[in-house]
């Protein structure tokens, strides 16, 4: 049997690619009976498929060039009888990023008409360079998400002429996830308008948002009635600038319909916040922003190759007498096939538990995400926190399978694997690396998977072999050292190192958290190991980890303070902090007998100099202290409902980075950040015990009355329709 591509040809334009540069491929077919009709399709990098010039999907999965996917689309609704027309846009990155490594570009598809095939891409392609879309000069929205867009509709499209057919062969295999569902425009409110101008300063600034963000802007009197977009007859501008709030955190596909009186520039700026006075649209280096030149005219235009992550549309128009039929984005989504309710008398509690869930699932997409505004990338330790949680909330396990599948693929030489995958940067973070084998361990007990977890095991053996060659004879695990290494653990003082400032030196340094992190590893590695046969591995790995614990025991504790230091460096103990207690607990180094003193100091008590957990973090603070649920289980929730009830009454609809909000890190912090919702996780696990696993704790305990449980089969809309009871 044929392989589903051996009658596809990989094909570009014949000329050098340039980075970012978007290109179109032409092609005809006669259909004879249009449902059954599909299409197999595989680019470098997005693509958006239009057939018949009515748009069909995009989003292709993150990928490798060692192990690339392909889609089968459903050509039924867009395929008439007769002939019919194919046009498939390609943006090619071709710069390395968080969210892309970077490989040749090319393209491949092949349509088909039950198995009949209809049409293929090769020698009879046509293709040519959308040169609407500039390819260079344009501005990177972050440098881990790559570029925003400059897009000019003024500009005509150069004639089609045959496409290359490439000399290379990438080993193809199906989507591993569900493709996105990409809904309709989500309705928008007018929630300010006005009148901007530039003086010499802005209009001089380098980026679009640097000039939306230094640009004065007027506000007209309050808005008495908000328009609400989409709408027929449009919202006629009294000015040239207008702010659109979708209501909510969202996540999707930019669109724009507007009419405008002459050719001009419309920029386009987006965010989470209106902490400004109007959107963030320039945070140091940040540029969320990006420019359509307009012809005059009704215009009407789609963005396919990049999601955003936003609340907030804000336009400055550049000509007066503009009609704003709409200007927000097309909702992706992934669709989860299974939701678990959790309810409870306390209606706090609840409303945690839904935003949880509306944060988790705006943080995947084709694999687990930190962020969807500022970065949309896959780490090891984020996606351990939305892996747990997925499993309780969602019983998702490919779409875990998949994101472990990737981190495996970015093993370096070194034993550690990439910090974002599947992209490609100068640092990594060797503690994620270790969570790996956490997440891998823990996903084996969630799944059952074995044949999966026997597929990455060389993988993990080797970043296990790795942390194990660099235990000392003393127990001690020595401190990474190199610009290439980043010795981060979380974002608080003493524990966030310095990115990419990691110099080698004489110095002997040693941090506990680094060792707490791969005893855990070790530990479900040796779970790893049992499960799948590999008896003298387990017994080997074992032994390593017992010698981390010894250490931390032995180094570490400071009987006198009645806590574990973070640091040993050059024989002195440094740094106090709850983290670290918290792994100390749950890696198992703490003997039964410290118990309840080491938890007493995760109760805020210990004073300024104490570093509190983050919420990133604070996943290992409540499990420690759930290790006597009868003394802090009641801590736990009270806290949950202090730090997440808190965002919520500062208008958050997906929970923050940090509980600093927009501020954080020179205010750059995330509005949406799937890290924060483990109280989801913590629900179902402790409150409701939804999976059977013994660790309910009495409602006294808690201070959550009447926990329930129920389980939505069909649940791909759930939560974005808000029809969850209040």
């Amino acid at each position: 049997m044929k392989k589903p591509f051996d009658c596809a040809g990989w094909i570009w334009h014949d000329g050098e690619p340039v980075w970012n540069e978007t290109v179109e491929f032409l092609a005809g077919f006669t259909a004879a009976d249009p449902a059954a009709c599909r299409i197999l399709l595989s680019v470098n990098t997005q693509y958006a498929l239009y057939i018949n010039d009515v748009f069909v999907d995009c989003n292709q999965f993150s990928d490798y060039d060692t192990w690339k996917a392909w889609d089968e689309l459903d050509l039924s609704a867009a395929v008439r009888p007769g002939e019919n027309t194919l046009r498939l846009s390609v943006n090619w990155h071709g710069d390395a990023s968080s969210v892309y490594r970077p490989y040749p570009a090319g393209a491949a598809f092949a349509v088909f008409e039950g198995d009949a095939l209809l049409t293929a891409s090769g020698e009879s392609t046509l293709v040519r360079r959308d040169t609407r879309y500039a390819a260079e000069g344009v501005e990177k929205v972050t440098g881990q998400l790559s570029y925003s867009f400059r897009y000019d509709a003024c500009k005509e499209l150069p004639a089609p002429v045959p496409a290359k057919v490439l000399d290379c062969e990438w080993p193809l295999h199906p989507r591993p996830v569900k493709k996105l569902c990409i809904d309709p425009v989500e309705p928008v409110t007018v929630c300010a308008e006005g009148r901007f101008t530039e003086d010499a300063f802005a209009a001089a600034q380098p980026t679009i948002a640097r000039r939306m963000q230094a640009a004065a802007v007027t506000a007209l009197a309050p808005i008495d009635f908000r328009p609400v977009l989409p709408s027929a007859e449009g919202h006629a501008l009294q000015e040239n600038f207008i702010i659109l709030d979708l209501g909510r955190e969202q996540v999707g596909y930019f669109a724009l319909d507007i009419e405008l009186p002459e050719a001009c520039d419309v920029f386009i700026g987006w965010g989470e916040h209106l902490e400004d006075l109007r959107v963030r649209t320039a945070v140091g280096g940040r540029n969320f922003a990006a420019l359509y030149h307009g012809h005059a005219g009704r215009n009407t235009f789609f963005y396919p190759y990049k999601r955003m992550g936003l609340r907030y549309v804000q336009l400055h128009i550049f000509c007066k007498g503009a009609v704003l039929h709409y200007a927000g984005v097309r909702p992706a989504r992934y669709p989860v096939d299974t939701v678990n309710l959790f309810g409870c008398a306390d209606h706090l509690h609840a409303q945690i538990y839904r935003t949880s869930l509306r944060t988790l699932q705006h943080c995947m997409h084709e694999h687990y995400e930190d962020c969807p505004w500022r970065e949309q990338a896959l780490y090891s330790m984020d996606s351990r926190n939305q892996m747990l949680c997925g499993y309780y909330t969602f019983e998702e396990y490919d779409f875990a399978k998949a994101s472990l599948r990737l981190m495996a693929l970015g093993l370096r030489d070194d034993h550690t694997l990439e910090l974002t995958n599947p992209g490609k940067v100068s640092i990594t973070i060797p503690s994620f690396t270790a969570i790996y084998l956490i997440q891998l361990g823990e996903y084996l007990q969630a799944s059952d998977d074995v044949d999966f977890v026997r597929e990455v095991f060389p993988a993990a053996l080797d970043i296990a072999a790795g942390l194990a060659a660099r235990v000392e004879p003393t127990g001690l695990l020595r401190r990474f050292e190199g610009e290439q290494y980043w010795n981060f653990f979380e974002w608080q003082e003493g524990l966030s190192g310095k990115c990419g400032a990691e110099k080698s030196a004489d110095q002997q340094a040693y941090d506990a958290p680094l060792m707490a992190f791969a005893a855990m590893g070790l530990a479900q590695f040796c779970t790893i190991c049992t499960r799948l046969g590999h008896a003298e591995e387990a017994v080997r790995f074992a032994a390593v980890r017992d010698e981390l614990n010894a250490a931390i025991n032995k180094y570490f504790w400071q009987p006198e303070k009645g806590w574990y230091a973070t640091t040993l460096e050059n024989g002195e103990l440094r740094h106090a902090c709850e983290l670290m207690q918290a792994l100390a607990v749950c890696c198992g180094a703490v003997p039964r007998a410290r118990l309840e003193q080491v938890l007493s100091t995760l109760t805020g008590q210990m004073g300024p100099d104490f570093h509190p957990v983050t919420l990133s973090h604070s996943i290992f603070k409540y499990e420690a202290l759930l290790r006597l649920p009868a003394v802090y289980g009641r801590f736990v929730f009270d806290e949950i409902a202090a730090v997440f009830g808190d965002m919520l009454y500062k208008d958050a609809t997906t929970f923050w980075e940090t509980a600093d909000g927009a501020s954080a890190f020179s205010n750059a912090g995330s509005l949406c950040h799937a890290w924060s919702a483990i109280p989801a996780y913590l629900y179902l696990r402790y409150c409701a015990d939804s999976r059977g696993e013994g660790t309910l704790l009495p409602p006294a305990v808690t201070g959550i009355y009447e926990p329930s449980v129920r389980r939505f089969a069909d649940a791909s809309r759930c939560i974005t329709d808000d029809c969850w009871p209040k």
